[in-house]
């Protein structure tokens, strides 16, 4: 898979940290960049499960009878968090990726260099060397961040009587903020290329010199930099060594590397009042009501530091940006009764009609209106039957509005990959394209191996000021079962259906839709590989066909159906001598859950690990102070995917899987409370190869958590 140098091209070679070429193994290869064992980059040293993170929390709740049927209320939270990324990916010199993270060409007497290792590069006939690296050692790209978050609630409520009937009130006003510090290292693209580049001077000293080009790219690009900066004199500039881990001195490493900072503010603002009574009396009993106002504010910046606003790193310039929209809105709601309770009537103990609406005008997407209507039905006292239809909007939050443009990594599915080039939903559709994309840039007809796939490479992604609202239609029906009879006392069944149709689903577009979207597509312009589509242009493309970027970000998407039963039940009971005994079961059945984001391909999620049937018990018990309970989780055996086949995954399912977790209190007095809690009881890993996702896995371990809560 790899060539190296000598003779048959088999001698692998690295350095060590004196800065010696030393063997390298390369393990056993399974495509450009990926292999089992040797002394390759291991990426799972470089994930983290948790940060290290600090939270303070304090809450202020308090409540004034002014005077009667008048109350002022006070509502305070203060939170603030310190998080520390504690790993995190490098800065990288590789083939796998483009631009100026590509890997080095370094000439053989570059004078950084040691003399063994020369020596070494002399004996095999070699001039110059392309040198990859993940450089740990310049700075662990950890991060950290700051945030502060208040809120404070401040209103009146109360009632008053008026024309025989009793009027309910409340008026307040919402004020939230929320600021955050982010703090970083990047790596200065133009002092690195000066700090590498070397010579040394009259008195035989290493000193930087933009004129030695002895450390330049394998890729050059238009001048030997990858496109990037080039070289430029600078009297301040550290040579630095990149010939072994920890090589490069503390100077040279003040010189390339720069802190970041960025400040990211939201603020939000709502002031609410709604009154509510019975308008007039019905044959069936009083018409309730709700009527309401609300105007509401938001507010977002985001403040990049000097840095990275001039795009110094690797990075796109990440600019400053700012932005605010508001709502009026108009809700109101009605209950009417259609029968009397006390008329007895056979069948019909309770018939209501349930209607709600809200106008909104908001001052980004227009006047839009919600509204939801029901029916709630007892035809005995043991059971209530229920159903509804909503009719719901959301509008962009404004981190999807104004959320910069900023630079991240992430892998990339590529289509044409020979293990994707049969797969997808469209397998024919892409076949088609692809056979015309591998022409062009002159790739083999089965397909190519993407460095991107198993690799990450550069994206960008950010907000869209011209999102338009997400609408959804959504109904539901169900019953409520809760028997009279003393034999069953304390026993409650209630099962409902659901059906959820969202369309213009707001969705951050991914780099697998981006792909799909491209090849998967029957608007496909053979005549103009690069920009075939839509889709394809937001890839960025090398001569040789390997991906170099994605451009990302918030769209509308098409559509998000989901169609589910659910059913839950609850039984307690208290005896005279051994305390009181709690029983509760859930269960979950999705029977449709399918998405497009790009409208070319639908992603049928239904009974795989995203959305899978799942099952949950619960048994408590307590004696006077003291109680302990169970909860057990179970997800039966799932497919892991619906789009990956046997020749493009080794394991397609996900073996059943149980999550028990442990809980107690004991209450010391009427104030105080201590509570045990221990999560993953049983130590059970997620079943393999699942990271996690999915309900009901946990990827942590058994841990614990002790708390004490005290009122005063």
């Amino acid at each position: 898979m790899l060539n190296g140098f000598g003779a048959g091209n088999n001698t692998y070679l690295q350095f060590d940290p004196s800065g010696n070429l030393v063997s390298y193994n390369p393990g056993i290869g399974f495509n450009q960049q990926s292999a089992s064992g040797g002394d390759g980059w291991n990426l799972a040293e470089h994930t983290q499960l948790t940060s290290e993170l600090e939270r303070k929390t304090v809450n202020l709740n308090t409540r004034w009878n002014i005077v009667d049927g008048v109350d002022v209320f006070f509502e305070g939270l203060h939170y603030q968090a310190d998080a520390v990324e504690l790993v995190d990916q490098t800065p990288f010199q590789s083939t796998l990726f483009g631009g100026t993270s590509g890997a080095l060409r370094v000439s053989a007497t570059h004078p950084l260099l040691t003399q063994q290792a020369r020596d070494t590069l002399t004996s095999l006939g070699i001039t110059s060397f392309g040198l990859g690296r993940a450089s740990r050692d310049l700075y662990n790209n950890a991060s950290s961040s700051s945030t502060k978050l208040s809120r404070a609630v401040v209103g009146f409520d109360g009632s008053f009587e008026l024309a025989d009937r009793v009027f309910y009130w409340e008026a307040y006003s919402n004020y939230g903020r929320s600021e955050s510090f982010n703090f970083g290292t990047g790596l200065n693209q133009q002092r690195f290329v000066n700090a590498i580049n070397v010579t040394r001077n009259a008195l035989g000293q290493l000193v930087c010199d933009p004129l030695a080009r002895n450390a330049t790219y394998l890729t050059p690009g238009s001048n030997g930099f990858a496109g990037g900066p080039v070289p430029v004199a600078d009297p301040n500039c550290v040579p630095l060594d990149l010939f072994g881990e920890g090589r490069p001195s503390d100077a040279a490493l003040r010189y390339v590397t720069y802190p970041t900072r960025a400040r990211s503010l939201l603020e939000q603002q709502v002031y609410n009042a709604n009154i509510s009574s019975s308008l007039f009396d019905l044959w069936s009993g009083p018409l309730l009501y709700s009527l309401g106002y609300e105007r509401r504010i938001e507010r977002g910046s985001f403040e990049p530091d000097a840095a990275l606003n001039a795009g110094l790193g690797r990075s796109v310039p990440i600019t400053p940006l700012r932005g605010q929209y508001g709502t009026k809105e108009w809700f109101g709601e009605l209950i009417i009764p259609l029968v009397d309770p006390s008329s007895n009537i056979p069948g019909l103990q309770k018939l209501e009609l349930v209607g709600k609406y809200r106008n909104v005008e908001n001052e980004v997407n227009g006047e839009f209106d919600t509204y939801t209507y029901g029916l709630q039905w007892k035809p005995f006292n043991d059971v209530e039957v229920r159903s509804n239809f909503t009719r719901s909007l959301r509008a962009p939050a404004i981190t999807e509005l104004f959320l910069p443009i900023s630079s991240a990594f992430s892998q990339v599915p590529d289509s044409c990959d020979s293990r994707n080039i049969s797969g997808g939903t469209k397998p024919d559709v892409r076949r088609q394209n692809c056979a015309a994309f591998l022409q062009f840039y002159g790739l083999p007809a089965g397909g190519f191996t993407s460095t991107a796939v198993g690799a990450t490479i550069p994206i960008t992604t950010g907000g869209n000021p011209s999102l338009a609202n997400e609408s959804a239609d959504s109904y539901s029906y169900g019953f409520t079962w809760a028997p009279s009879w003393d034999a069953l006392r304390g026993f409650v069944f209630s099962a409902d259906y659901y059906n959820i149709d969202i369309s213009g689903v707001i969705a951050s577009l991914t780099t697998t839709n981006v792909a799909e979207a491209c090849f998967d597509n029957e608007n496909f312009n053979t005549s103009d590989i690069p920009n075939a589509n839509f889709y394809c242009s937001l890839i960025t493309r090398r001569a040789d066909g390997q991906i170099d970027s994605v451009q990302t970000g918030y769209v509308n998407g098409e559509f998000t159906r989901l169609e589910a039963y659910s059913a839950e039940m609850r039984y307690g009971f208290d005896t005279d001598r051994l305390g009181r005994f709690d029983f509760g079961a859930s269960a979950y059945f999705p029977t449709n859950y399918e998405t497009s984001v790009t409208g070319i391909v639908v992603t049928d999620f239904t009974s795989t690990s995203n959305i899978q049937r799942s099952y949950q018990l619960d048994t408590r018990w307590g004696y006077n102070n003291f109680s302990v309970g169970l909860s057990a989780y179970h997800t039966p055996k799932t497919q892991y995917t619906n789009t990956q086949t046997v020749e493009t995954r080794e394991t397609l399912f996900l073996d059943k899987y149980w999550l028990v977790n442990g809980s107690a209190s004991y209450r010391l007095n009427d104030k105080t409370q201590l509570r045990f809690a221990v999560t993953n009881l049983f130590d059970r890993d997620p079943p393999f190869p699942s990271t996690g996702a999915g309900t009901g896995y946990d990827i942590l371990g058994r841990r614990y958590h002790l708390s004490m809560e005290w009122q005063y």
